[in-house]
């Protein structure tokens, strides 16, 4: 894992035996996870199959039927600080400016850290301006700004480029590639593009049916470029996870398990809710 150290350090991330039922369907079954202080996990999979379920239980928007969701932090946070979502749309109100949309919901005297954190994703010149004059990649990264303004030591991003164009994607991805090398925050990024998650991830997950089926480790010097042999190696391998995976065995395609491709098992625990662990 590549990057330089700042003032933020990330916090370990533990999901022990999660399970979410809605009704009668598993939305998550089994879920066991340990992400490290500063790691960047990204998560594939088709859709339905629980990826945005599992950051909703990470960020308390969902309590697990069972099973614990745990962030470990380094020293003493407030529950609410701990954790930031970037959805895929900015979710932004119209009548407030770019500077008091990043403010929203942080304590009195975080003008001048908005403004910092504004000037580093490149809008410092847009603070009195509205949601309605900017671009699409402009308000998403007015909403990566309003998550980053808390400090967050885990950023969780639920597609956050789906709705960009290509070029303002690529852009969007190595901005946040280049401030969490910054700030050294927990990344977790779902997301349907494998190439993507190949190119921001320490790791990738592949989601199937409300489980984790596959663990990818992508082990390559970063910035990544897309035209590296390695990358489109990697994005195959995910692919094949995906769609070769046969429904009347229950399994992986002999195909998709190979050497660089490693399970996590299970242990199961107590059920609680999602807690917030300082030591």
């Amino acid at each position: 894992m590549s990057g330089s150290g700042d003032q933020t350090a990330g916090a370990r991330v533990v999901l022990e035996q999660v399970d979410k039922r809605y009704g009668d369907r598993l939305a998550l079954s089994g879920i066991a996870l340990d992400v490290r202080p500063g790691e960047f996990v990204t998560i594939v999979g088709r859709s339905g199959s629980g990826k945005s379920t599992l950051l909703r239980v990470l960020c308390g928007l969902e309590q697990p039927t069972r099973g614990a969701a745990r962030v470990l932090a380094s020293r003493e946070v407030a529950a609410r600080e701990a954790v930031r979502v970037v959805f895929q749309e900015p979710r932004l109100l119209p009548w407030r400016t770019v500077l008091e949309n990043t403010c929203i919901g942080g304590p009195r005297g975080r003008d001048a850290r908005a403004r910092d954190v504004l000037d580093r994703v490149g809008l410092g010149d847009r603070l009195n301006d509205y949601p309605g004059v900017l671009s699409g990649g402009q308000r998403q990264r007015v909403a990566l700004a309003r998550a980053l303004v808390h400090d967050p030591k885990v950023l969780l991003l639920d597609e956050p480029f789906g709705a960009l164009d290509a070029l303002t994607r690529i852009g969007a991805q190595r901005l946040v590639e280049s401030l969490w090398a910054q700030r050294r925050f927990t990344a977790i990024l779902v997301t349907h593009d494998v190439e993507e998650a190949v190119l921001l991830g320490d790791r990738v997950l592949v989601f199937d049916e409300g489980r984790i089926v596959e663990s990818v480790a992508v082990d390559l010097p970063r910035p990544r470029a897309r035209e590296v042999p390695e990358v489109g190696r990697l994005a195959g391998v995910l692919l094949d996870a995906i769609f070769r995976r046969s429904p009347e065995e229950g399994g992986l395609s002999r195909r998709a398990s190979r050497e660089d491709v490693s399970r996590h098992p299970a242990t199961l625990l107590a059920p609680t809710g999602l807690e917030i662990a300082r030591h």
